[in-house]
């Protein structure tokens, strides 16, 4: 078997001189061999420690060298790609030409003559021998050395790809978190926009679903709307024509009669249903056989059919005046008399509205100039003086206005049958009052009716 280049294994050189299959070796040979091994033995004595750490060391030579690994720790394969500087070694000297064997360790103390029997196999691998050569203990510094350096080099590899792999395995958890955090923001986003979509999706059919409702109501309202237009078009033209017809036939009715002059008890029943006015104003209208009537009635007193014609008029106008006083102040027309009016009228501040406006004017004039008697003279219808006993007080409708009264002093206005009045005290006694008053009379009935009959309006159609 051959030698291994490391000199890491023994084995005896079986070439020539074999005797019983061991190999005959010369005197020095044998010197050297002993030499070499007591050597190797010594240095295992003296520390079993050191000896299996040679031995890592030689085995990882060895590994280096099969994985193509120089003693230095670098492939050949990079060995041109490594920066860190490469160790100098020195030249080793060349080999001696010469046949180097080694013996087990029995051979150490056994004579010559016992070398030739057959040696019992080794217990285990001695380790490399030094090397006699010059340079030799160099070499081996240098081979451990490489080998240190190729361990130190794998240590802080492994460390170096430990920590490279933990800071992948961070960073890969980080960018794990970050895609699954990114997915989760993006599932989240389209959720959210899906529900929009949906949202709209909804408020859109919605709102078609009610614009179409719409649509249908006012198709609906707008067919409605054009059939009542039409109806009412109809209605209307039917209401007028109708109308129309009425009034022709009423206008045709009473021009008859008045034409005619036709009067029976059937005609005037008749026109108890269908009255033929004569005289018409805004709050009612005459009859024609009232008017007739009348007329008749008056024939005597008045000269011609003028003047009969006109005191018709009169007395209607005033019977129209008197019938929209009464509705005015309420009164019931079984209880009615005239002298209810002149009372009611005397305090109705519409029509007297100008005798009302001139008290009030004097009582401030008054007040402002306190020359009562001056003023009264000029701007009032009547002044005076009166005597007020205290004993006859209640025959006074004013008394209430007047006994509490001062010397001096001027009363509120007090409204009177007779008119409107102001008071001034100028002398009081236990038994009597003394006063001077100023008096504005009312528009009476007789005048009231007489300025209405003139204004009012009046048609005629039998003029």
């Amino acid at each position: 078997m051959p030698i291994p280049k490391d000199g890491g294994n023994i084995f005896l050189n079986m070439n020539s001189n074999k005797i019983d299959s061991i190999q005959k070796l010369s005197r020095e040979e044998l010197e050297e061999s002993r030499k070499l091994i007591l050597e190797t033995i010594g240095e295992g004595a003296s520390s079993k420690k050191s000896t299996e750490a040679k031995a890592k060391k030689i085995d990882s030579l060895s590994l280096a060298k099969e994985k193509n690994i120089s003693p230095d720790g670098i492939s050949a394969k990079n060995k041109g790609n490594w920066r860190r500087e490469k160790p100098r070694q020195s030249k080793p000297a060349p080999p001696l030409r010469q046949k180097t064997t080694f013996a087990p360790d029995f051979i150490k103390q056994a004579p010559l003559d016992d070398i030739r029997r057959p040696l019992p196999a080794p217990p285990r691998a001695a380790p490399a021998r030094k090397n006699s050569t010059p340079g030799s203990a160099e070499r081996e510094n240098n081979k451990k050395e490489a080998a240190v350096r190729q361990i130190q080099s794998a240590k802080l590899k492994a460390a170096n790809d430990s920590g490279e792999q933990a800071r992948k395995a961070e960073k890969n958890k980080a960018e794990l978190k970050a895609r699954t955090k990114r997915k989760q923001a993006l599932l989240k986003e389209a959720a959210k926009r899906k529900q929009i979509a949906d949202r709209k999706k909804n408020q859109e059919k919605k709102r078609k679903v009610r614009g179409d409702a719409w649509a249908n109501i006012k198709k609906t309202f707008a067919s409605v709307s054009s059939r009542a237009k039409k109806s009412a078009r109809q209605s209307l033209f039917l209401f007028f024509a109708m109308l129309l017809s009425v009034v022709l036939c009423y206008s045709i009715y009473i021009a008859l009669i008045l034409k005619l002059n036709y009067d029976n008890s059937a005609a005037r029943k008749i026109s108890r249903i269908f009255p033929v006015p004569v005289l018409i104003t805004a709050s009612g209208f005459m009859n024609y056989y009232q008017y007739k009537d009348l007329t008749s009635q008056m024939k005597n007193g008045y000269n011609g059919p003028e003047e009969i014609k006109q005191a018709v008029k009169i007395n209607f106008s005033r019977d129209i005046i008197i019938n929209d006083l009464i509705k005015k102040y309420g009164i019931k027309n079984e209880n009615f008399k005239i002298e209810d009016l002149s009372d009611k009228i005397i305090y109705d501040f519409e029509v007297n509205q100008v005798a009302i406006n001139r008290i009030q004017k004097i009582k401030q004039m008054i007040e402002a100039n306190s020359d009562f008697v001056k003023i009264a003279d000029k701007y009032g219808d009547e002044q005076g003086k009166l005597v007020i006993l205290i004993a006859d007080e209640n025959k006074y409708s004013y008394i209430d206005k007047v006994k509490n009264l001062s010397i001096g002093e001027i009363s509120d206005i007090a409204l009177t049958p007779e008119g409107y009045y102001i008071f001034r005290c100028y002398g009081k006694t236990s038994a009597e009052l003394e006063l001077s008053y100023v008096l504005v009379k009312p528009i009476a009935l007789e005048e009231y009716i007489e300025q209405a009959i003139y204004n009012l309006q009046i048609w005629s159609l039998v003029d």
